[in-house]
């Protein structure tokens, strides 16, 4: 047999049983508490783990409120595919620090995560996203409050233990 379809076949072997299967949606969600800094979890918590054309991922979604201020996390884990990975960990890769009026965007790291924040302060806004292990995204969305600080203190209070 030729060498090279020997190793053709080798490294087809050695990629599929490196290929990761991401969390269930079901296990994701675990890492949502019922409230977080005095915000109580509203409506049901919402997920999928979806595999399609040799791609798969999966996410989990908890909203919370306290008063007229609500907060979106989305946790996703990308396992099995890098390409949609890489996309979503886009902005947190370039060294950025923006202000202007009332709007910010930087990345920095925390936990040994890449991080990047935004503030829209006309919109009473903040999100930030968190990425790591190739395979994480982190996305907490603020409506109501332009507080970097806080966001960053929402991370704090979410369990990502049961993550590898």
């Amino acid at each position: 047999m030729n060498k090279g379809i020997v190793l053709f076949i080798s490294l087809i072997l050695t990629i599929s049983v490196v290929a990761q299967n991401p969390i269930k949606d079901e296990e994701l969600k675990k890492v949502f508490p019922t409230t977080i800094n005095s915000f109580q979890r509203i409506g049901e918590l919402e997920g999928i783990t979806l595999n399609i054309a040799g791609t798969s991922f999966s996410n989990a979604r908890a909203k919370y409120k306290k008063g007229s201020v609500t907060i979106e996390i989305v946790i996703i884990d990308y396992a099995d595919s890098k390409e949609m990975f890489e996309s979503s960990a886009l902005n947190v890769n370039e060294e950025l620090d923006y202000k202007s009026g009332g709007t910010f965007a930087k990345t920095f790291t925390m936990d040994g995560k890449k991080g990047y924040v935004m503030g829209d302060k006309k919109a009473n806004t903040t999100t930030m996203i968190l990425v790591w292990g190739e395979r994480f995204v982190l996305n907490v969305s603020v409506n109501g409050k332009y507080d970097e600080a806080f966001i960053k203190a929402i991370y704090k209070e979410i369990d990502l233990s049961i993550l590898p």
